[in-house]
């Protein structure tokens, strides 16, 4: 410890250095709290940080506020306590001040201490491998081989892995090694490329700088296909192994021919189209009928059905029973693997309605792995949006955008969180910030039409769904749009366009899969409301996926003020 307390100004100055970190920057919830306890504190009513002061006056939380029914404050300030060692533990490891919170107290304590030095973490980047073979035939191959490097070097300690969703938005950019590093927060990148034929690969891969694209390690490797197991862990083995102490990762899976078959399907299920997941989920079957304890390609069959289901591709009754199965075998082959404990969740919340195991399975997905993207991203939409926890949804999407810093997904449904929190002026900036990433992203452009039909913006509302429909590839999420779209042409007057679209959901249901949720929205803004309320007891019925979000929707307004929708309806 260094001689003396920090001065307020200090301290000050210390908290801005905080608030503007990485850790920090994206989590508004964490930044008010921080910033409202330790100005408490400073101007001498830390003796006043209760757990329901800090509620209301620090967390907005109404004069109702119950402590004891609502957990947010213990929750809001383990998870600061968190944030702030993460953060000392990284960008703050040099600074002389801290800002500490005792186990049990709201009240900050301001200290001046020699700093520890940190062992660093190393943040890679694993880029798109080139196809470079004669015939263009070894895409998925690529795909699949940076897509393992990245799974492998995941489990390598001392090394942060971006996401595949991210890093792989550089294919074929020729940016500057230096910008790609900045805009993945990564220090280090690698990339590779693959020469051969359908057999017989050369395979180059490098270690770059990111700082300067200086050259820290190289090797080339020639190899039979069917040698693609042992090709990825000595990959990966050399690279972990040249930047941390640590054991090398190795692979889990141990038949090659299934391994083909799982990265084909990976490379199928990242096309996320229709098409795309019917062929991931038989390449996936392929794989657990070469190897029926092959535990990824279980989950990928579970993640193929609960994104048919939600995309509203495929019956919840048809699809969902067999997600379930899928999941419960891969939890049984091996209970540590995370991403299928997020699809368990997923399927419990959405088809088995039972909303505090789906809490727990969420909870052990991220214990188990805290940078699985999807699972904070599943997380915050299913269960905090759900049951109205707007603070805890969005700083579950912060951070899922932080750990896959270019998805347009997880951007898209930050703006859909904060549509269902009806802060509706930031969920249209969040949706356009999205398009003007992804440009050809048209949930983005259905979203931001939604969002005008809360802003009564209805020719707006219409033009931005028009432009998704002209952009959409494939049938997924077409109910969403043309529930916006009908509901946009209802409210605007032109009742005739919006029962063309009832009738065209109507299809649509008849068709592939539940469109009451939608049905009931162009109905309510029809006026009629008991036709509304018969479409959502249809869609209960049937299992529909979108009622999750039911009671947050914010144009079943009317619905509400006339008692057809409470709080206890379809629960």
């Amino acid at each position: 410890m260094l001689d003396g307390a920090p001065t307020a100004e200090v301290v000050r100055e210390h908290l801005e250095r905080i608030l503007a970190s990485s850790l920090f920057r994206a989590s508004e919830s964490l930044r008010r709290l921080l910033r409202y306890t330790v100005e408490a504190a400073l101007a001498g009513r830390g003796e006043t940080l209760k757990e329901y002061t800090v509620g209301v006056e620090g967390l907005g939380r109404p004069a109702s506020f119950d402590p004891h029914q609502d957990t947010i404050v213990r929750a809001q300030a383990r998870k600061l306590r968190e944030r702030l060692a993460a953060y000392y533990a990284t960008e703050g490891s040099s600074d002389t001040h801290r800002i500490v919170y005792r186990p049990g107290s709201y009240q900050p304590v301001f200290t001046t201490e020699q700093p520890v030095p940190a062992a660093a973490v190393r943040t890679v980047a694993v880029l798109p491998f080139m196809n470079l073979t004669a015939d263009g035939s070894a895409g998925y191959f690529c795909d699949g081989l940076a897509e393992e490097l990245i799974d492998l070097l995941t489990r390598s300690e001392g090394l942060r892995v971006v996401a595949r969703t991210s890093s792989f938005r550089f294919r074929g950019s020729e940016a500057d090694v230096r910008e790609i590093g900045q805009r993945l927060g990564a220090d280090l990148l690698i990339e590779g490329a693959v020469r051969g034929d359908s057999d017989r690969y050369r395979i180059t891969v490098r270690l770059l700088s990111a700082a300067d694209g200086y050259e820290i390690w190289a090797s080339r490797y020639d190899r039979k296909l069917r040698d693609i197991l042992e090709l990825e862990a000595e990959i990966a083995a050399a690279i972990a192994s040249s930047l941390t102490s640590g054991t090398p990762p190795t692979s889990s899976a141990t038949d090659p021919e299934g391994a083909l078959l799982y990265i084909q399907a990976r490379y199928a299920w990242n096309q996320r189209t229709e098409t795309g997941l019917r062929r991931a989920l038989d390449l996936y079957s392929a794989a657990t009928g070469r190897d029926p304890r092959a535990a990824k390609a279980w989950s990928g069959i579970a993640e193929c059905h609960v994104i048919l289901n939600m995309h509203g591709l495929a019956r919840p009754h048809d699809c969902m029973p067999l997600a379930r199965k899928a999941a419960q075998t891969a939890v049984a082959i091996d209970p540590g693997l995370a991403s299928a404990w997020s699809a368990l969740a997923a399927i419990t919340i959405l088809y088995d309605r039972k909303y505090e195991a789906a809490e727990e399975q969420f909870r052990k997905a991220l214990e188990l792995d805290p940078a699985h993207a999807t699972a904070h991203h599943w997380h915050a939409t299913l269960v905090f949006l759900r049951s109205r926890k707007m603070v805890q949804a969005l700083d579950e999407m912060r951070e899922a955008e932080r750990l896959e810093p270019l998805s347009a997904p997880i951007a898209n449904d930050t703006g859909f969180v904060l549509y269902r929190d009806r802060q509706f002026g930031e969920a249209a900036e969040q949706a356009r910030r999205t398009i003007a990433l992804h440009p050809g992203f048209y949930r983005s452009h259905a979203l931001l039409g939604r969002i005008y039909c809360a802003q009564n913006r209805y020719s707006d509302a219409v033009r931005a769904c028009l432009k998704a429909r002209e952009l959409a590839e494939d049938g997924s999420f077409l109910p969403f749009l043309l529930g916006t779209l009908g509901y946009a042409h209802a409210s605007s007057g032109n009742g005739p366009a919006a029962r063309q679209i009832l009738e065209e959901l109507l299809a649509l249901e008849q068709r592939r899969a539940p469109t009451g949720h939608e049905r009931a929205l162009v109905a309510t803004a029809l006026g009629d409301f008991d036709g509304a309320l018969a479409a959502l007891k249809t869609a209960f019925a049937l299992h529909a996926g979108w009622m999750v979000w039911v009671h947050v929707e914010p144009l079943f307004e009317p619905l509400r003020a006339r008692g057809l929708l409470t709080d206890t309806s379809f629960t």
